[in-house]
């Protein structure tokens, strides 16, 4: 009777005959008892009487299967040696009590008296050893990871227990109470989230010390810069919401919610990290990291990357768990939104750096002494400037490096129309303003042809505004309103008060002339109160809306 599961498999006979000398001395106790009763003798008074041997049959099989899984229970010794304790134990557990309980469902049934009800008996007493397995694991507070193995395990021992052996073990009481449950799932997100962000604390760190390394970054097939972090960081995602993938859907939504706040955090810390970069590399002038601007290359990278597997992350979660949460939804939207913002910071900060080098050069524009006297000597510079500054982004993904083209495009033309407006050189001479006007068309000529060679577009529309200015400078009187009428007519970004900064570089006109020259204007340029600021809601984007001179008038 110590190895029932064994026996009615090995040897069902013996089992039987156990079983008959049982119900002998069963029926032994109660015929005794029945004629001492009738008699009115005590049945105490009868030794060895009762036996009680059914009693103790029951006994010793309910204490071989404790003692089973006694001695199953790992000890502190083997725990801390075998690291994969925790996975041996269940896969022992549920092996005894598959085996066991098939062995008395298919034998033992037959070899006990219907009225043993055996095996009911024996699933109560492997239910209650089961949950008492599982208490004293939890008890011993594990880690998230092994939460999630026996949450998972419970799942599959009742699964496998309806399917295969046809025993509910639900009927017998859950062996994780719902309370418990609830609490040991609250408990796996709590130390999930922890351990992502202490890692997404680790990830900054390394990721800041890769930036002053002497080597260039890490380069893709495309030749992209770019460092390791969004990788491992969606890597540990992954691998974390994948450890829960088994869980209910409401614990794998609360972590991947979690999990995307700590994007989040990592994102605004990533930021951080790059601006308080910035600053120290500007104050050791630009030679501490040696190497930030590749790296600040590799970071605008790795944000679009982020964003490839932000969206691939959304994918799956919905595959896997459905329709998402409006608010979680949300989120995934704000992360992309962020990454972008974040990579296309990283590619202002490396065009402030290249505009450091050509401050220089852009301040001798429309000047006499820089500008006037040597023709095409600044925009050559410009040009061989930006070309060397190209080289380096190339090293940027597509979208990253249009970026840079369009916004380096935007501001080399504003700083040449803001140039023009600021009245840096009077042209009281016919020559020179014919002279003047020469330059600036060839010049927008050549920054036209520039853009063109690294973005692949047409002709940037400025650069014809910027001829047309050309005009206004070195043209009659008597044609001026009507190249004026032209540029409303044509260009509707340019406004009143460009007109009036662009004829202040004329020396021929003064404020009443001018006055009079812009009433004539056949085709009138919204002016509205000239002082004012141009409201950039129409075309804010233009360049021209971002300049806005103050009392243009005041230049004369």
């Amino acid at each position: 009777m110590r190895a029932v599961p064994e026996n009615v498999v090995s040897s069902p006979a013996t089992v039987v005959t156990a079983l008959r000398i049982v119900q002998r001395e069963e029926k032994a106790d109660h015929y005794i008892d029945d004629n001492l009763r009738e008699r009115g003798i005590p049945l105490s008074l009868i030794p060895e009487r009762p036996k009680k041997w059914r009693e103790k049959c029951v006994q010793i099989m309910e204490s071989s299967i404790n003692n089973k899984f006694i001695d199953i229970r790992p000890q502190s010794q083997s725990v801390e040696e075998n690291k994969e304790w925790l996975d041996d134990l269940l896969t022992e557990v549920a092996t005894v009590c598959y085996q066991d309980l098939k062995a008395m469902k298919e034998n033992g049934v037959n070899c006990f008296p219907p009225d043993y009800d055996i095996l009911e008996m024996y699933i109560k007493a492997y239910h209650t050893n089961l949950k008492e397995v599982v208490k004293e694991l939890i008890d011993r507070e594990l880690n998230a990871r092994d939460i999630i193995k026996l949450m998972v395990w419970v799942g599959d021992v009742r699964q496998s227990f309806r399917d295969v052996l046809e025993i509910d073990l639900q009927q017998y009481g859950k062996l994780i109470d719902d309370k418990i449950e609830e609490s040991l799932e609250k408990t796996c997100v709590e130390q999930v989230q922890w351990n992502v962000s202490e890692l997404v604390k680790k990830m900054i760190h390394s990721e800041e010390e890769e930036w002053s390394a002497t080597d260039p970054p890490e380069s893709d097939n495309s030749g992209c810069f770019y460092t390791t972090v969004g990788i491992l960081l969606y890597e540990m995602i992954d691998q974390n919401i994948g450890a829960l993938s088994m869980l209910g859907g409401n614990t794998k939504e609360l972590l991947l919610h979690e999990c995307l706040k700590q994007v989040s955090v990592f994102q605004q810390k990533y930021k951080e990290s790059v601006d308080s970069k910035f600053s120290s590399y500007l104050s050791s002038g630009r030679s501490d990291p040696p190497l930030y601007f590749e790296y600040m290359i590799a970071v605008a990278n790795n944000c679009h990357s982020c964003i490839e597997f932000t969206e691939r992350l959304k994918s799956t979660s919905e595959i896997d768990m459905g329709r998402l949460k409006s608010e979680i939804g949300k989120l995934f939207g704000d992360i992309c939104e962020k990454y972008k913002s974040v990579s296309f910071h990283c590619c202002d900060i490396l065009i402030t750096i290249m505009f450091e080098d050509l401050s220089p050069v852009l301040d001798g524009l429309m000047t006499k002494e820089q500008w006037l006297n040597k023709p095409m000597d600044l925009v050559d510079k410009i040009e061989g400037t930006i070309l060397d500054y190209n080289s380096d982004f190339e090293r940027l993904k597509q979208n990253c490096r249009t970026y840079v083209i369009v916004q380096t495009q935007q501001r080399i033309l504003r700083f040449y129309f803001e140039s023009m407006m600021k009245k840096k050189i009077v042209l009281k001479k016919k020559e020179n303003r014919e002279k003047a006007a020469s330059f600036i068309r060839e010049e927008s000529e050549k920054l036209g042809t520039l853009f063109m060679r690294l973005s692949h577009a047409t002709t940037p529309k400025y650069t014809k505004i910027l001829k047309q200015f050309a005009e206004l400078i070195s043209s009659n009187l008597d044609t001026v309103p009507f190249i004026i009428g032209g540029l409303s007519t044509n260009y509707p970004e340019v406004k009143f008060h460009h007109v009036v900064a662009v004829l202040a570089m004329r020396g021929d006109l003064n404020k009443t002339s001018v006055q009079k020259l812009m009433d004539r204007t056949p085709l009138t340029i919204e002016s509205g109160d000239q002082d004012r600021e141009m409201s950039p809601t129409r075309d804010s984007k233009s360049i021209l809306s971002q300049i806005s001179v103050h009392n243009p008038y005041a230049l004369f």
